[in-house]
């Protein structure tokens, strides 16, 4: 009876201490080894080392100015976010779950999604387009409508068309001129010889790469008694033209202009 007595009074200690050992035993630690990997311009897997005893895992990414935008939940130790965005820097950690009790949350690690490539045809799609507005004779005070016509084809074919109003070059409202040409890394270059209003025409169009680029406009030879050439240059925008313009005499007098144009 005594040994009886003495047994079941061992197992009740030891049914006790296992009890008040439970919470230590399921106590959550912070989570190590976050890692970023497979980052993509909107996407980005993280993995992490395992937390014994975790039944879940939360990860939370945070934009540069600390605004949370993405706060998941998975049982499994890696977990793709998406619907980032592009050339953006995020912080990520991860903490532990197990039912109602969290973890800390882990060291915060930095990632960047990679920048969105820009095609030749992305740069000049921007300045595409339809615009329209005024020329300006500054020096002798004249002005006319005037439009440009800028298009863009993915296979490479560029077209600029300019189209004046009013009279210039001693004819009024002259028939519009489309140029035809290709684009590469360097530009577009449109030319013509003999041109019945511009003479030799060389059209140059560059590129900036910020939506924006810069036109220079030549006509050499003009076939108008009185006058040599014709130069002009200015910004293509993504919702405007700006052009500056000289005109040169044959006596070597000069008269300047402006083109401002409004994209439709």
């Amino acid at each position: 009876m005594v040994v009886f007595l003495l047994a079941l009074t061992l197992a009740t200690v030891q049914a006790d201490a296992t009890i008040v050992a439970s919470p230590a035993s399921t106590s959550l630690t912070k989570v190590t080894g976050v890692a970023v990997t497979d980052i993509t311009t909107t996407t980005a897997e993280i993995t992490w080392k395992k937390q014994a005893t975790a039944l879940q895992y939360q990860v939370r990414v945070r934009a540069g100015d600390d605004t949370v935008v993405k706060k998941k939940k998975t049982e499994r130790r890696r977990l793709t976010v998406s619907e980032l965005e592009p050339n953006t820097t995020y912080t990520v950690q991860v903490r532990a779950m197990r039912k109602a009790k969290t973890g800390a949350w882990s060291k915060a690690i930095a990632f960047t999604t990679v920048a969105e490539e820009t095609t030749l045809y992305d740069e000049y799609k921007a300045v595409a387009g339809t615009s329209t507005g005024q020329w300006q004779n500054l020096t002798y005070g004249t002005s006319g409508d005037a439009t440009t016509v800028v298009e863009i084809d993915p296979d490479g074919r560029a077209a600029f068309t300019l189209d004046l109003g009013g009279l210039v070059f001693e004819l009024i409202d002259p028939d519009p001129k489309t140029y035809e040409s290709t684009y590469d890394e360097t530009g577009v270059v449109f030319t013509a010889e003999d041109d019945d209003l511009f003479g030799d025409v060389t059209i140059t169009i560059v590129a900036n790469g910020n939506d924006t680029a810069q036109i220079t406009f030549t006509g050499l030879d003009v076939p108008v008694a009185g006058i040599s050439s014709i130069a002009a240059e200015g910004t293509l925008y993504d919702d405007a033209v700006d052009l500056d313009y000289t005109i040169t005499f044959t006596d070597s007098l000069t008269a300047a202009g402006v083109m401002n144009l409004t994209k439709l």
